[in-house]
């Protein structure tokens, strides 16, 4: 509740992330917000590692304050090795990758970022399963719009079926309850 500055809040996605040892494809950069139907976007996920987490087994890398910048332009890169295509441009990208920090937790630690920040991971190259659970949260204040083409479909990403996701009010009430 705090990290979203409200006393109402909805847990609105909640799944499980794994990359099996030696394999488990690289998540290029992205930002996850301009996939969520979320009006205004404020949105906060929790990753809550399962399993060690570190660079060997493909730990999740941010770009610390690139939620700061609001959309950052992404660019479609198909590639087999990636479990996603719509990728921030690597041009924009290249000058701030020096700046990326690889969020390495223990068993039951928790990473929180924002929904814009430019995140990705590597491919799993260890004898080690890296699994985590990702919670997303929302203000109750804002609106689920399950009608709206999110940013990333429009644009060429994944298109997302939010028609019937179930909304969870975890603290406070619901301010949209349509």
């Amino acid at each position: 509740a705090q990290v979203l500055r409200t006393e109402n809040v909805i847990l609105w996605a909640c799944q499980i992330f794994c990359k099996l040892p030696g394999q488990g494809k690289a998540v290029p950069f992205h930002q996850d917000g301009q996939y969520w139907p979320i009006q205004p976007l404020r949105a906060c996920s929790a990753w809550i590692s399962l399993d060690t987490s570190d660079a060997e087994n493909g730990a999740l890398q941010v770009l610390p304050g690139s939620h700061h910048k609001g959309h950052v332009e992404h660019v479609q890169r198909v590639d087999d090795e990636a479990c996603i295509s719509y990728i921030v441009d690597p041009d924009v990208l290249a000058p701030m990758l020096p700046q990326a920090r690889t969020l390495e937790l223990q068993p039951g630690e928790v990473s929180l970022h924002d929904s814009m920040i430019l995140h990705g991971s590597g491919r799993n190259t260890s004898a080690r399963r890296r699994a985590g659970i990702a919670a997303v949260y929302m203000p109750a204040e804002c609106h689920f719009n399950r009608e709206v083409e999110t940013e990333g479909a429009r644009k060429g990403g994944l298109k997302l079926d939010f028609s019937n996701r179930p909304l969870f009010v975890v603290r406070g009430t619901n301010q949209h309850p349509q």
